[in-house]
């Protein structure tokens, strides 16, 4: 989130700059609902206007690094990055 908000204030991108509790309800939203492109056309608004493909690729990848840092409540309260981590270490030992 703090890559977020310092890119955002780089940018003036006003409408992604937000408090981690405010991206935790943002995720969880569609998270619950299962309506992941929402997610991203919701990021695709508060983007704005952008000068390329390769613009909208940055917000993305710093959007689903919210996402996948964000604990689900379906998954023990873990985080698709915890998850993922835990997975690694079992399947590698």
């Amino acid at each position: 989130m703090a890559r977020m908000t310092k890119e955002a204030k780089a940018e003036g991108r006003q409408d992604l700059i937000m408090t981690p509790a405010q991206w935790k309800k943002l995720v969880l939203t569609y998270i619950n609902s299962e309506r992941f492109a929402e997610f991203g056309k919701e990021i695709v608004d508060r983007v704005g206007e952008v000068e390329s493909v390769d613009h909208i690729d940055k917000w993305f990848g710093l959007a689903m690094n919210i996402w996948n840092n964000t604990p689900q409540p379906d998954r023990g309260g873990k985080s698709p990055f915890e998850i993922s981590r835990e997975y690694n270490a079992d399947s590698s030992g």
